[in-house]
Parts: structure tokens; C-alpha cells; sequence
């Protein structure tokens, strides 16, 4: 891919890298896995390669389906788990994936994809609001701060 000058990389990590879960390995190794997605789109950018990362959370594989049908998992709790009272399967996980490879997301790089994250998405939305209101009010100041420094010396 460095040698092309071109290329897509697309990290699985998981939701339950966003947050803290009683899951002491699973948890901390997705988080990881959201990070150096992070890392490798900042360090691979310069040579044409978009490092982007896909989150799902409960996805409706053959390995859940099993615990379902044995009753180790609550059907209707999985499918209410996200904003879309559906299941997640494995197939859509996969067309974000072979999204994030196209073209059409050429000027995409260092996002984490998250799918069905409605538990977490308000405070996901407060805090980027914030973010850009800062970033926001911190450009105006300057602005008006160079805008002084040039016309009253």
C-alpha cells in the first residue's frame, strides 16, 4: 500500500471498547484496537492509506445464534441493545466495511464506525457539541484577537 501510494485498512473492534464493561480482556483489547486504528491513520495518511475501524455490538452470528437457542442469551435484549430494536447481521457490519474500502470514502480516515450505539449515543453528541462550541468560541476569540492586534497598533 505505501509503495502504491494507495490503500484502505478496516479495523473490527467492538462497542464494548467505548465504555467500561465488566469484561477485563475483551473490553481493554477493543479499546486497543480503536486506538492504534487512530494511530496508524495519522502515521499511514502521508502515504495514501486510510486507517478507518468498524464497532458493532452484539451482531447476530452463528455463535450467538447457538447461545440463543440454548438460552444463554435474551433474544429481544440483543435486538433492543441499540437505537434500532433489530438485529445487527454479520452482512451489514460488512457493507460498512466494503464502504470504508471504496472510493466513495476517499476522504475518510481515523473514524471509529460505531453501529446500534443508541445507550451511549446522547452523551456522544453533548460531548462533540461541546467540543465544536469551544473550538468554536476559541476561533472567534483569536479572530477578534488578531483582528485588535492589526488594526489598533
Amino acid at each position: 500500500m505505501i509503495a502504491q501510494n494507495s490503500g484502505s485498512i478496516v479495523t473490527l473492534g467492538s462497542i464494548a471498547g467505548m465504555g467500561a464493561f465488566p469484561l477485563r480482556a475483551y473490553s481493554p483489547s477493543k479499546t486497543a484496537i480503536m486506538r492504534l486504528t487512530q494511530i496508524l491513520a495519522v502515521d499511514m495518511g502521508r502515504f495514501g492509506v486510510r486507517v478507518n475501524g468498524v464497532a458493532p455490538t452484539y451482531v447476530l452470528s452463528s455463535t450467538i445464534k447457538s447461545r440463543i437457542d440454548v438460552g444463554l442469551r435474551d433474544p429481544n435484549r440483543i435486538r433492543k441493545a441499540g437505537a434500532l430494536e433489530m438485529f445487527t447481521l454479520p452482512e451489514y457490519t460488512a457493507e460498512v466495511i466494503n464502504f470504508l474500502c471504496s472510493d466513495a470514502a476517499a476522504a475518510i480516515t481515523g473514524l471509529c464506525f460505531l453501529s446500534k450505539w443508541a445507550w451511549r449515543l446522547r452523551q456522544l453528541i453533548s460531548y462533540t457539541l461541546v467540543i465544536c462550541l469551544g473550538r468554536l468560541i476559541r476561533d472567534q476569540l483569536n479572530c477578534q484577537l488578531l483582528y485588535e492586534l492589526k488594526h489598533c497598533s
